[in-house]
């Protein structure tokens, strides 16, 4: 009766990730993979501000956690702070090299900042570690798109629609691509 009983209470907080983040947050003040965790939950509750807060607090306990600043990269992008998100994910990869969302975060950093041929080579490397990453196919053409090379941009426009069919953001930029 007893583990049913926790089961139910334990269920009120596993209602989504964001609840469940949020407690174990605060009943792991010290835990980096909790505040990463939650870091995660917030930004995907478009909590901008508090994601970076939880993020920051991950890194504070350990700072070699390289999710955390990936996770970190991506918020500062969302407050639009590219050159600080650039530095957060240069350290990211110099923990994990062989990352590709650490690569491919690298490579919106550069877009954002108008390096479009640093994002070209980011997105390269992601796909060099993870050549099944549609998210970095996607990102590369729409790089491309920039630079002017529609016919190589098209090529990964369709290998990131053949990876994630589902995706409407995919087939847009492919239905938009210039031939």
């Amino acid at each position: 009766m007893l583990v049913f009983a926790a089961v139910l209470v334990r269920g009120q907080v596993w209602v989504n990730s964001l609840s469940l983040w949020t407690d174990a947050a605060r009943k792991s003040p010290d835990s980096a993979a909790a505040h990463e965790g939650l870091c995660f939950a917030l930004y995907s509750a478009g909590r901008i501000p508090e994601a970076l807060t939880a993020c920051d607090r991950a890194i504070a306990i350990d700072p070699k956690r390289s999710d955390a600043r990936i996770n970190r990269a991506n918020t500062l992008l969302v407050l639009r702070r590219p050159a600080e998100a650039l530095r957060e994910v240069d350290a990211a990869i110099g923990l994990r090299f062989n990352s590709a969302e650490a690569h491919t975060t690298r490579g919106l950093a550069c877009m954002a900042l108008g390096r479009e041929d640093e994002a070209i080579a980011s997105y390269r490397q992601a796909l060099a570690v993870n050549p099944e990453y549609g998210e970095a196919h996607n990102d590369l053409g729409v790089a491309l798109v920039h630079a002017a090379q529609p016919a190589e941009a098209r090529v990964h426009f369709e290998e990131a629609v053949r990876l994630s069919p589902d995706s409407v953001e995919y087939r847009s930029n492919l239905q938009a691509c210039p031939r």
